[in-house]
C-alpha cells in the first residue's frame, strides 16, 4: 500500500472552518474563561494556543492572570467572577497551580461544563493534537 501524504495544516484548517460555521449558527457566541496562576512558560504557550484556537472558530476567550502568590480566596474570587459572567460558558483553570494552593479543593469548586461547550473544547483540542502529529510526520519525511 503506497504511503499517503496528508497535509495536516490543510485538514485542520478545514475542520476549523467547519466548526466556525457551526458556531455561527448557535443562538449566541460561546465563551471560555481562562485562569492562569503564576508564570509557568509551558502553561503560557498552552493557553495562548487555546486562545488562538478560540479566536479562529469564533469562541470568546477571556483570560484572567493571577500572580503566583495569590491566595485560594483570590483564585476563588476569579472563578466566581467568570462563573457569574453570562458570556462565559466554561472555565479553564490552567494547571499546575502553585504548591501552596489546594488544587483538589479548587477543582471541585469549578462549575461543570455545559455539553455544547465541552464538545467544542474537545474538538478544538483534537484538531490541535492532529495538526501537531501531522506536522511531526511531515517534518520527518522531508
Amino acid at each position: 500500500m503506497p504511503a499517503i501524504l496528508l497535509d495536516g495544516n490543510a485538514v485542520a484548517s478545514r475542520i476549523r472552518r467547519s466548526l466556525a460555521e457551526r458556531i455561527k449558527t448557535l443562538p449566541r457566541q460561546p465563551g471560555l474563561g481562562v485562569i492562569v496562576v503564576g508564570n509557568n512558560p509551558a502553561s503560557a504557550i498552552y493557553v495562548r494556543r487555546k486562545q488562538k484556537a478560540c479566536a479562529e472558530v469564533g469562541i470568546l476567550s477571556l483570560r484572567i492572570d493571577l500572580p503566583a502568590t495569590s491566595t485560594e480566596s483570590q483564585l476563588q474570587d476569579a472563578i466566581d467572577s467568570l462563573n457569574a459572567d453570562p458570556a462565559i460558558d466554561a472555565i479553564l483553570l490552567q494547571l499546575p497551580l502553585p504548591a501552596h494552593l489546594d488544587e483538589k479543593r479548587i477543582m471541585i469548586s469549578l462549575p461543570k461544563l455545559p455539553d455544547m461547550v465541552k464538545k467544542v473544547t474537545e474538538l478544538l483540542t483534537a484538531v490541535q493534537r492532529l495538526a501537531r502529529r501531522i506536522d511531526k510526520i511531515e517534518g520527518g519525511s522531508k
